[in-house]
């Protein structure tokens, strides 16, 4: 798998950096999810394992994370183009309008990479479902 930044472009006629992630094939996904999004502090802990991976955090020089960003994607057969375009909400948080790409040193962090493939075979699990207590 490579990721592979691929500079500035637009998105929907807005401003965005774009990078790609080249596969195998299409069984080799990687699905990135902005950590903004899945915030640390917000996942209940039952679920912390699988939010917590594939993270994308965009963080400026003085190392604030921006939280004002979303990404968008175009896939193909063994490519996946990202788009991430900032936006700045109204007051009541209703409506998103976009910005240009911040003119400041920006660092895209990648962290817990992990991909999934299709098990080899079909399993089923079995299950009863217990009776109702009156």
């Amino acid at each position: 798998m490579k990721v592979i930044y691929e500079g500035f472009s637009k998105f929907n006629g807005e401003p965005a950096i774009q990078f790609s992630v080249l596969s195998e094939s299409i069984s080799n996904r990687l699905r990135l999810n902005p950590e903004s999004i899945y915030g640390r502090n917000e996942i209940p802990e039952e679920y912390n394992r699988l939010f917590h991976q594939n993270l994308l955090t965009i963080t400026n020089e003085s190392n604030e994370q921006f939280s004002n960003y979303e990404m968008h994607m175009d896939e193909t057969e063994t490519k996946t183009t990202y788009y991430i375009n900032f936006f700045k909400e109204d007051r009541n948080g209703s409506t998103r309008n976009y910005v240009p790409i911040p003119e400041e040193r920006l660092t895209i962090t990648l962290s817990d990479l992990v991909y999934s493939k299709p098990l080899p075979t079909e399993v089923t699990i079995k299950y009863k479902v217990p009776k109702l207590k009156k």
